[in-house]
């Protein structure tokens, strides 16, 4: 009897021991799912968002639109829809110049007198006998000139391409074609050969110019055998001026020179109505001393060489050379 209430007793401990734990790890649960812990949420990225379409990795290379299969290839660039157009240009910046000319075009002259411009004492009457006229009216290279090294050429239109508007006279003008010529591009447009043996030995070239501004520019150069001197450096002029060069030669076979040279600037400098004349052998030099001047009746390219100031209408006895005014 006393064996069954001690087994009794120790049953009933086990009962209250087990039923003891269970109330405690119930309890401990309910605890935490009862605590309440606040965070900061985490942003989510839109690819992963309900609804969101899906991104895929595309290398650099890829022809797949995103989002789409990699079938679906990407519009090409040669849809009319994406083409590029070039807006016209109307002016452009000068490139600048690093090369140099050859010095053979940066000789000193010897061989004329004045400014190039028109002489005050100029008359075309002065001319004694033509020896060449040209208009530039066959619209091409004339018969007998010769363009070197003609890489970038003199050309020949009505003056309305990027230069004066109109020809000074005719339907045609030559010009070179700096507009489109890269910087230190040159050429040269050259006469036919000449015999100044054969005259005076003293002449008179006449020509129409224009180029309106720029960097660009021309020289008139003359070419007697392997000896090229420069006789004017033309300057930027907005309207067609006629400019009158007196120079001396007596070589046989020498050519006039017109040389353009490129800056890639926006104005094509242009010429027209070219003549060279014989002009009268002798006229009156006045060099020296501005003040108390000396006076010689030579010929152009002697008074030249004098630094002088010649005059084909005068004589030193029958117009004495003009001292200067203080």
């Amino acid at each position: 009897m006393k064996k069954i209430l001690l087994l009794s007793l120790v049953l009933t401990i086990l009962c209250w021991g087990f039923a003891s734990a269970a109330n405690v790890s119930t309890s401990v649960k309910g605890s935490d799912q009862t605590k309440v812990v606040k965070a900061t949420p985490k942003k989510v990225p839109v690819s992963l968002r309900e609804g969101a379409p899906k991104i895929q990795a595309i290398s650099p290379n890829s022809t797949t639109n995103v989002g789409e299969k990699a079938t679906a290839p990407i519009m090409k660039s040669t849809d009319k829809s994406i083409t590029a157009t070039k807006s016209p240009v109307t002016l452009k910046n000068e490139q600048p110049r690093t090369d140099k000319e050859p010095a053979q075009f940066v000789t000193p002259s010897t061989k004329y007198n004045g400014p190039g411009l028109v002489p005050s004492w100029y008359s075309p009457s002065l001319a004694t006998d033509n020896l060449l006229t040209e208009g530039f009216e066959g619209g091409a290279l004339p018969s007998g000139w010769v363009d070197s090294p003609g890489t970038s050429p003199w050309l020949y239109n009505n003056g309305t391409y990027h230069g004066p508007g109109a020809p000074h006279g005719g339907s045609y003008c030559a010009y070179f074609d700096i507009w489109n010529y890269d910087s230190g591009l040159s050429d040269s447009l050259e006469t036919p050969a000449i015999d100044f043996s054969a005259h005076s030995g003293s002449y008179l070239l006449s020509f129409w110019y224009w180029h309106s501004s720029g960097s660009d520019y021309a020289k008139v150069l003359l070419q007697e055998g392997a000896t090229v001197t420069v006789l004017q450096t033309l300057p930027n002029l907005a309207a067609w001026t006629q400019i009158v060069i007196p120079f001396s030669s007596s070589y046989n076979g020498g050519r006039i020179i017109f040389y353009g040279y490129s800056y890639y600037g926006s104005y094509n400098p242009s010429i027209d109505d070219v003549a060279i004349d014989d002009a009268p052998s002798t006229g009156r030099c006045c060099y020296g001393d501005p003040l108390a001047p000396s006076c010689a009746d030579n010929a152009v390219g002697e008074c030249d060489a004098l630094g002088g100031t010649w005059n084909p209408l005068a004589t030193c006895a029958g117009d004495p050379c003009p001292v200067a005014v203080l």
